[in-house]
Formats: C-alpha cells, sequence, structure tokens
C-alpha cells in the first residue's frame, strides 16, 4: 500500500479539486459577452432608430454602407429641383409635384428606419449618434436648403401683389407663383403677363423695384397710347366691351385683344387669348408720342386704366430690357385680401 506521501510519476501530488482560481468549461459558455448583452443591445439600437431620423439615407448608412445613405440624400435634395422644373415646363400648378416629393421622402425615410429596426445588433454596433448627425447635415440638410435657394431664384418663385396696378387679372394681395423659367428658351410674346424687376435712380437715390404688366409691343414694333387706347404700328388693340346687367350702368370692363392675334369679329366670344382690362371710371386723355422699340426692348402696360393711390392715371406702361423680365405669373396661391383667402386658389393667370 502505498503511503499517503506518495507523488506521482512526474512529481506532483494527485489532487481530486480544481484550483479555485481556474473556471469550469461550464461556467465559461454561460457567462454573456459584452456585444450580446440585453441591455446594451437596446441601448444601441435606441441610438441607432434616434440616429435613423436626423435624415432620410441615414437609416441605409447605419445599416449598410455610408455611401448608400449619402447618395439618397443628396439625390431627394435634387429631385425637388426636378419636380419643380417639370412642374414649370409643363406650366402646372406645383403644388402636387411638391406632395409628391414629400412622399417619396417619408417612403425612404420610413424604409430606412424599418431598416434599422429590424437589423441585428451586430449589425448596428458602430451607430453614433454625432457621427448620423454629420452625415445628414452635409449630405442632405445643407443640398436642401441650396436647392429651396436655387428653386426660388431660378425655378419657381412666390411673388405678393401689393397693389391695383393688374386688377382685375390680378387683385391686391394675390399671392401667385411665377414661372422663372418661363422664357429661357422662349421669348415673352404678345399678350403675356410678365414679372419685371429692374433698379431706378431718382435724385441720387438708387432702389430696386418689382412689377407685373402686360407686353402689348416687342422690338421693332412702334407703340403709342392715345387716351386709355393702346396703338400697336398705329393700329388699335381691339376691345370687346362686357355690358353689365343695368342698362344704364357704366361698363367697367373690356376685353382686349393682344396685337397680332387673330379673332371673330364677334364682340359676345371671349377667346382664351384674351384678357379683362379695367375700364377708367372717369373720362380720361392723356397721349404719347409714337415710339419705336429698340434691340431687345419691350412695352408693358396694366390691365387697370382707371385710379391707383386716389389718383387719376394719365400715363400707363414702361419700356424694359428683355433681362429686366424675370419669369411669368402662372397660378394665384391665395389671397391675403379676401375673407376666404383660398377663392382664387389655382386660378390661372392669363
Amino acid at each position: 500500500m502505498a503511503d499517503e506521501g506518495a507523488k506521482s510519476d512526474n512529481g506532483i501530488a494527485p489532487s481530486d479539486h480544481t484550483p479555485p482560481n481556474e473556471a469550469s468549461d461550464a461556467d465559461f459558455y454561460a457567462a454573456p459577452t459584452v456585444e450580446y448583452d440585453a441591455r446594451n443591445v437596446a441601448d444601441v439600437k435606441q441610438v441607432a432608430l434616434i440616429a435613423s431620423f436626423f435624415s432620410p439615407g441615414n437609416g441605409a448608412s447605419i445599416v449598410h454602407h455610408p455611401i448608400v445613405g449619402i447618395v439618397e440624400n443628396i439625390a431627394l435634395a435634387i429631385l425637388l429641383v426636378v419636380v419643380l422644373v417639370i412642374a414649370m415646363v409643363l406650366t402646372m400648378f406645383p403644388l402636387g409635384f411638391v406632395v409628391l416629393w414629400i412622399a417619396v421622402l417619408i417612403g425612404v425615410w420610413g424604409t430606412n428606419a424599418a431598416k434599422v429596426f429590424s437589423a441585428s445588433p451586430n449589425q448596428i454596433r458602430h451607430a453614433s449618434a454625432l457621427g448620423a448627425f454629420a452625415i445628414a447635415l452635409a449630405t442632405f440638410w445643407v443640398p436642401l436648403i441650396f436647392a429651396f435657394y436655387f428653386s426660388s431664384t431660378r425655378v419657381v418663385q412666390r411673388t405678393w401683389m401689393s397693389n391695383d396696378t393688374m386688377n382685375p387679372t390680378i387683385e391686391r394681395g394675390d399671392a401667385l407663383f411665377v414661372n422663372k423659367l418661363a422664357f429661357a428658351h422662349a421669348e415673352p410674346h404678345y399678350g403675356d403677363v410678365v414679372l419685371v424687376e429692374d433698379t431706378i435712380s431718382d435724385k441720387g437715390m438708387t432702389r430696386h423695384r418689382a412689377f407685373f404688366g402686360r407686353i402689348i409691343a416687342r422690338p421693332g414694333d412702334t407703340v403709342q397710347l392715345i387716351g386709355v387706347h393702346p396703338y400697336v404700328n398705329d393700329t388699335p388693340l381691339p376691345q370687346a366691351v362686357v355690358m353689365p346687367h343695368d342698362p344704364n350702368a357704366t361698363p367697367t370692363i373690356a376685353y382686349e385683344i393682344p396685337f397680332a392675334t387673330s379673332w371673330h369679329a364677334r364682340t359676345d366670344d371671349e377667346p382664351s387669348k384674351w384678357y379683362p382690362v379695367r375700364l377708367p371710371s372717369k373720362s380720361l386723355f392723356s397721349q404719347t408720342n409714337a415710339l419705336t422699340l429698340d434691340g431687345e426692348f419691350y412695352y408693358v402696360l396694366e390691365d387697370n386704366r382707371d385710379t391707383f393711390n386716389d389718383r387719376i392715371r394719365n400715363s400707363y406702361g414702361a419700356i424694359v430690357h428683355r433681362r429686366e423680365i424675370k419669369g411669368k405669373p402662372i397660378f394665384i396661391f391665395y389671397n391675403t385680401e379676401s375673407d376666404d383667402i383660398w377663392q382664387r386658389f389655382r386660378l390661372a393667370v392669363r
């Protein structure tokens, strides 16, 4: 019988117990890892979801590759300009196109947020709120602000009418959409309502002004005003007077036909190319010299031939250069002077 002090062949005494500083295999596999700890996964998921709402493409950047989200962000900003250009080229009210863009925006946003929500913890473990904010700012919000600025200066502009000079075509308080691309590849035509922006100097003071007018004469034409009737190339613009229901009342509206536009002799016809003119309420007589327009100059005349700012108007119109014609109003959005501001909603300007 071996004595209790016997040793093994390698000189180490055998033992029936595992050293206290060593873990068993079962203990090792039962211990949770830091990466898949339930509490840490919830924190990462929350950060990723918040970061995905900083911009539409952030969700794609978090789950997939940053390039995917960046491309989506920039593409959505550019798409805003594209839909507005399409609306202006087609001469259509831009509200529907903007709604379409918003629908695409929400769709991309929601799809990418859903990807983050359903992603595995390993896919979103690198989510950073600060990094997502930087990507959103640089690739979506800054391009979007630039797209708004570009669209409002080069594509479509909301302009407010502050006076009665174009009444009844455009009324005081009308907010209008102006197509800034209307004359990008086409010349202004007879009868077009245009937005004119120019700079005038008076007594050493320089100021900028903007106004609406209707083109009645183009380069090379000879224009003259006799009373409230314009003559183009020695021919008066034809007028069809609309008689009121009361035979004793004074007519207030006439329809005027642009020069060089064919028309029928019947005065009860109102072709689409006619436009209304506010007749003067008092007898007026004024006459200008006949003037031949040179080079790129146009003559614009207002539709309201009556009074303005409590005085009788005895002169009308302005000679403007082609570069001062900035766009063409196409639709009325609302009217701030009316009890029902949407009464003139989507009314076309012609």
